[in-house]
């Protein structure tokens, strides 16, 4: 393979020069390529276009044709379209024009625009298969998928030019290689990360000059919002970001006096003024006295500028704040100093390509559209946040697959048509030929009823691929009502979508910035399509931040609200009822004072119901105290009983202070509401039917936070197991609550969605959650990822679809890790770009891949998602064997944690050295294996040793460890600075308390604790083995080691043990006491015990066969799905064995 080349030295008016042929051969020229100066033009009949395609094009010119010696072809292609460039046009004409053989890079202009942008396209085909995996057949096909640029030669950017320029080639470079290098500059994945590198830098950037310029001020709705507090500061910073990149996308959609560089050239015109300040006499101007303020206006800028309401542009702070925003901060000239300062914000914005348009699954933009914004925004967020707040984005496959299956199954319990009749519904384009129009009517009619909330919204990319989802099937069923197909762009889908926002779709978060990008991203989404500017919708009630999950006040139960909610009556719901018709009011109002006013309204009944619910504790806390104190004064309590009600006393004092300031805080609206209340808040959904309400959400769906309960609080904690006690444990992670909380959400017969780790399907934790579902959910599909790399941190992602109900034995569709992985065998191999490549794909062929597993296979035990014959058989070896848990009376035993091995292993040399020192130190120097020392079998020892200083060793006894050991003090003091962690140990002690150090000398079998293969051996050596491998005691049960070698137990482990990255297994105790264990006869015993190796492994595995009972049938199917872990037994992969 040839070098790549340097990125050509491409300038920027040859991309300004693009408004002709001529020009785009003279931009391929100078990328190396060997461009015909005078290309031939094609008719599309010419070269093979047919059809709607033929209708699409005018003609075709053929500018570059490479061809390798293997046959291997490489042409660019320039194509003309009739009438406006569509995408469903150049998607047309892509596909027919791939039936022929070869690479391509294809560019299109159109009729009516000329030359005015260009849209470079590199298509790629991928196979999908609908069977087996990797085998054609019925249902197979291929997929075209899109990666576009589109270039405005009047306004051409560095991203442009940066990803032209990757495309480069030199007079060596073969076809493959062109286009291998042309996928690679056309991946979308590399303009993320490139944007997201720049605005983490920006971001940083700007908020520590808002901080230091303008120290104390307040830059929010509360006395306590100045840049001193931290996430006022970095709220400010996100909406004063966000602001500036929605007004680029809507300057590119001409919305902005017509000019696509309007806020430039406003910078510009500002700063020339004497004294001018950007965004003082700029961007403060057109936020709120233009953008926000509606027609006729008395005050704004000049131009043809759109009110736009939607509270994106309300003035957050005070009219008094003066806010010194150096104009260096904006300067779109000003390139940065190359190290924390990435440039002025409009020189940053102004280095990428803005597009209005939303990318989907197939069609990727190499540009920023408002997708690729949220994924940033949220990525960003993760990076602040993410050991506290545990927040992933979901891969946009992922999210249409869980939109389209939650939505068509919701479809078609209300019209009664089966859901394989609505699935075509949901491809682009689809005109619903198979329905007849009733059928069609009926469907739109039951979309527009559909209530969908996502309980920890994020960024909203899950409501924004649902709302994409409802679009897509009703522009399907208007094309068969209408009996004519509804075109891209068309005005009525903007309309279509400002409809499903305000009555179909809602969220909650608990962090107030991830709700500002939430609505942000509605917004977008509304603009895509938006003809013409229209005011945008209120989404403050739609979109709203608080601890959806608890819905405490402060942590304690709203009790009068949920009582008097359920109840139907009482001031509670009078309040609810108000507050929900303000809603409704509110988020229609146009104009910025009523809207203000409704606001205020309210907020006032909120802090009414605020106002109640404290004054019920109040006066339950003077209650308390009242009879606390008659206590105290009664001379017949003990000294015992008085010191124990003082103490109470003392607590419930401070809690009734600590309320009486939070009310007169709260009510004097100095701090904001700290309580979120569905049935309040989401009255008009939650209220039963029979007032008007719909009972509960139809469909809820999300990505819960992925927050391990080791990082939630104490009395968090508490709460959530009183709130959830059907699913609560003391180690559930916080994504197991939200199971209980969507089912609390859902009406009856509604579906949940969510995707979760797959942990709670084997961990101890999710006992009860699995029970819970199981016998009283219809779980309908589940489909596991395992250590796929579906998000950015390895989480083994689960798809789990249920409807709430009770079961109704109908089979539950299974996606297995194994059936999965096997479908992307070939991407697996490309590594984890391949693999996400694949993924992205996953809506188009998860569905095939499913297989049926009965219900009565998920319980309260581990969840197995595989093979009937796979479950039958698991069953059968647990019948057949004692658990080894049970046998060897729960002895699992862990290595030695030193907490710095540097220190107390040690080599012969050194061993020697410190016993010719002192002979005693020969009393504490113990042999010592690591993870990498043990193979199948038996166990290799590197010649090493521990110095087992063990707790409460009488180290002066030992002169000669103790000196060795101080060379290290520093650094094995505990809980200090560069020391080890902290706990009751000395310095000179090893780390952990290994109370059963006396049963590593005797007979025993060490396994380590990751592996890919089964690596257990036999040590008699007296051997002390380190923190990543454990023992299991084994006097007069040496035969183990062989039953644990075998294929049969492979073969439950697998099934039993979660996957790492990297293909390998966890050993916990919690798995490795389950493995069933047969009991031989002691000839069988005997036997067993007489296999040393794996040179007799054929005749293991048959007599452990026989002891477990299994059939032939039963044999061969261990043995497939076993044959890979034997094919490298005994070796060691690379970061196996390792201290943690």
């Amino acid at each position: 393979m040839s070098p790549p080349p340097a990125q050509a030295a491409l300038p920027m008016n040859a991309l300004t020069l693009l408004r002709s042929p001529e020009g785009l051969t003279r931009l391929y020229h100078d990328l190396g390529y060997p461009a015909d100066p005078e290309p031939a033009i094609f008719s599309p009949e010419e070269i093979g276009l047919e059809g709607a395609a033929a209708q699409d094009a005018l003609d075709a010119t053929l500018l570059v044709d490479l061809e390798d010696p293997d046959g291997t072809l490489l042409q660019h292609w320039h194509f003309r379209l009739r009438g406006r460039r569509s995408t469903l046009a150049v998607r047309r004409v892509t596909e027919t024009f791939l039936k022929r053989s070869g690479h391509y890079l294809l560019s299109f202009t159109d009729e009516e625009g000329g030359y005015s942008s260009v849209q470079f396209v590199k298509p790629r085909q991928e196979f999908q298969g609908t069977g087996d995996a990797g085998k054609e057949g019925a249902g197979a096909k291929t997929l075209v998928r899109l990666s576009k640029l589109t270039v405005t030669p009047g306004r051409p950017t560095a991203h442009d030019l940066s990803v032209l320029r990757s495309v480069a080639v030199t007079p060596h470079t073969s076809a493959a290689e062109a286009h291998t290098r042309q996928v690679d500059a056309f991946n979308v994945e590399r303009v993320t990360r490139r944007f997201f590198e720049t605005y983490r830098r920006l971001f940083r950037h700007v908020r520590d000059v808002i901080r230091a310029e303008n120290p104390g001020a307040r830059i929010g709705p509360y006395e306590r919002s100045t840049t001193h507090d931290d996430p006022t500061l970095h709220a400010f910073t996100q909406r004063l970001l966000g602001r500036l990149l929605f007004l680029y996308f809507i300057q590119k959609k001409g919305w902005l006096s017509g000019q696509g560089d309007y806020i430039t050239r406003l910078y510009e015109d500002t700063v020339a003024a004497p004294g001018g300040n950007f965004y003082r006499d700029g961007l403060e101007v057109l936020y709120f006295a233009t953008l926000n303020t509606p027609q006729p206006r008395t005050g704004g800028l000049p131009g043809d500028i759109p009110y736009l309401n939607g509270s994106l542009f309300e003035r957050e702070y005070p009219d008094t704040t003066v806010l010194n925003l150096p104009n260096r901060l904006f300067d779109p000239a000003w390139a940065g100093d190359g190290a924390e300062d990435p440039g002025g914000i409009l020189h940053v914005l102004n280095n990428f390509n803005f597009t209005v348009g939303e990318s989907a699954a197939l069609e990727q933009d190499i540009s920023l559209d408002p997708e690729m914004l949220g994924k940033v925004f949220e990525n960003l967020m993760e990076e602040e946040e993410a050991a506290q707040s545990g927040t992933f984005y979901t891969p946009r496959s992922v999210v249409q697959f869980m939109a389209e299956e939650t939505l068509t199954r919701f479809l078609a319990d209300q019209t009664g048509l089966p859901q394989e009749r609505l699935l075509p519904l949901t491809a682009n384009d689809s005109e619903a030929h198979d329905l007849s129009t009733p059928e069609a009517r009926a469907l739109k009619d039951a979309l527009a009823d559909v209530r969908v909330l996502d309980p920890a919204v994020g960024t909203a990319s899950m409501l924004v691929g649902m709302l994409s989802a409802m679009i897509r099937i009703r522009r399907s069923l208007e094309a068969r009502i209408l009996n004519t197909p509804i075109p891209e762009g068309s005005p009525a889908i903007a309309e279509w979508k400002r409809e499903y926002i305000q009555h179909c779709l809602y969220g909650v978060d608990i962090k107030h910035e991830a709700i500002e990008i939430a609505r942000l991203r509605l917004w977008l989404s509304l603009v895509v399509d938006a003809g013409e500017p229209e005011p945008l919708p209120n989404l403050d009630y739609k979109l709203m931040a608080g601890d959806g999950l608890l819905e405490t006040v402060d942590g304690q139960p709203f009790i009068r609200a949920q009582r008097q909610m359920l109840g139907g009556q009482g001031d509670v719901t009078e309040k609810a009822a108000e507050i929900e018709r303000l809603h409704d009011a509110f988020y229609r109002e146009q104009h910025p004072g009523q809207r203000r006013h409704l606001r205020a309204e309210i907020q006032r009944l909120e802090r009414e119901l605020f106002r109640a619910d404290v004054d019920d504790r109040i006066s339950g806390l003077d209650a308390e105290l009242t009879d606390l104190n008659r206590k105290l004064a009664d001379p017949r309590q003990t000294d015992a009983a008085r010191t124990r009600f003082r103490k109470r006393h003392a607590a419930l004092s401070d809690n009734l202070q600590a309320l009486l300031m939070q009310r007169r805080t709260v009510w004097d609206e100095q701090e904001p509401l700290p309580f979120f209340l569905h049935n309040v808040h989401f009255a008009e959904v939650m209220k039963d039917d029979n007032r008007g309400g719909n009972g509960g959400f139809d469909i809820v769906l999300g990505n819960p936070p992925y927050v391990r309960h080791e990082r939630l609080g104490k009395e968090y904690k508490a709460a959530l197991q009183t709130a959830f006690p059907e699913v609560g444990t003391g180690t559930a992670d916080l994504y197991v609550y939200f199971f209980q909380k969507g089912l609390n959400l859902l009406r009856r017969g509604g579906r949940l969605a969510y995707i979760t780790p797959n942990k709670f399907m084997r961990a101890g934790y999710g006992a009860k959650l699995r029970g819970h579902l199981a016998s009283t959910t219809r779980l309908e599909l589940l489909a596991d990822f395992g250590d796929l790399p579906v998000f950015d941190a390895t989480t083994y992602p689960l798809i789990t679809l249920l409807q709430k109900g009770k079961p109704d034995g109908q089979p539950v569709q299974m996606l297995p890790e194994r059936t999965l992985k096997a479908h992307l065998a070939e991407a697996i191999e490309g590594g984890v770009p391949a693999v996400r490549e694949a993924l992205s794909g996953f809506h188009e062929y998860a569905r095939a891949l499913t297989a049926p597993l009965a219900p009565n296979e998920l319980t309260e035990r581990e969840w197995t998602l595989d093979d009937p014959r796979v479950l039958r058989l698991m069953d059968k070896l647990r019948r057949a064997g004692t658990p080894l848990g049970e046998l060897v009376e729960g002895k699992f035993y862990r290595g030695i944690v030193t907490g710095f091995n540097e220190a107390f292993v040690v080599d012969e040399a050194k061993r020697a050295e410190l016993v010719a020192a002192d002979p005693k130190s020969a009393e504490v120097i113990k042999p010592f294996l690591r993870g990498r020392d043990v193979r199948r079998w038996k166990a290799e020892w590197a010649g090493k040793y521990i110095i087992f200083t063990r707790r409460g060793i009488a180290i002066d006894k030992y002169p000669a460890i103790k000196r060795h050991l101080e060379a290290y003090r520093t650094r094995l003091e505990p809980g200090r600075p560069g020391g080890r962690k902290a706990g009751s140990y000395e310095w000179y002690e090893i780390q952990d308390n290994i109370a059963y150090f006396e049963e590593f000398t005797g007979r025993k079998i060490i396994y380590p604790d990751i592996s890919q293969t089964p690596r257990f051996c036999l040590d008699v050596s007296n051997s002390y083995p380190d923190c990543t491998l454990f023992v299991i005691p084994v006097n007069g049960k040496e035969f183990l080691l062989s039953v644990l070698s075998s294929r049969a137990v492979e073969f439950f482990m697998t099934q039993i043990m979660p996957s790492v990255m990297g293909g390998s297994y966890r050993f916990k105790s919690i798995y490795m006491s389950q493995l069933p264990i047969p009991t031989p006869t002691p000839a069988q015993a005997a036997r067993l015990e007489g296999f040393t190796d794996d040179s007799r492994l054929d005749e293991l595995n048959a007599l452990v066969y026989e002891l477990y009972g299994l059939t032939p049938a039963e044999i061969q199917l261990v043995e497939s799905l076993t044959a890979g872990a034997y094919a490298g037994a005994g070796e060691v992969a690379v970061g196996e064995g390792e201290e943690e």
